[in-house]
């Protein structure tokens, strides 16, 4: 999923679960859910990648400007806790950046459990699943506006 679905989800969370000891660890699971299921993204090797480049910058860049999007509006509810679950939710994605960084992809095989469990829970990452991401994107932004 993008990281604004992650994010989405997480402020959900928050905003409907009483309990912070709740809803932290319930947000990070939400990541695991929701990368399990259909979502865009790119199975396979480097190579693969670099043949798509220009698309996934292009995705990246607009899931960027709809995270920034989220935190402002979030931000500006005052419920600050929204942002934090957010955050929570998207964590996990957060150990890719080091990958996307030095360009180390599935070259090497991942001696890190961690990583090596992400990466296998994403069996329907691809292109085409854009789709369930922007329908999924909308469905969440629907539910948080009501719920907040």
């Amino acid at each position: 999923m993008t990281l604004t679905n992650h994010m989405l989800t997480g402020a959900i969370i928050g905003a409907t679960v009483s309990s912070y000891w709740i809803a932290a660890p319930a947000a990070l699971l939400s990541h695991i859910v929701l990368d399990v299921m259909p979502h865009y993204g790119f199975e396979g090797a480097r190579e693969r990648l670099r043949k798509t480049f220009t698309s996934f910058w292009f995705v990246m860049v607009f899931d960027a400007a709809f995270v920034a999007l989220l935190l402002s509006l979030l931000a500006f509810t005052g419920r600050v806790e929204l942002i934090v679950f957010a955050v929570i939710a998207a964590s996990p994605d957060f150990i890719w950046i080091h990958m996307f960084r030095t360009g180390r992809f599935e070259d090497k095989p991942y001696r890190n459990l961690v990583l090596k469990f992400l990466k296998n829970i994403q069996q329907f990452e691809s292109p085409k699943a854009i789709v369930v991401d922007i329908v999924y994107g909308i469905a969440a932004a629907y539910v948080l506006y009501s719920v907040v």
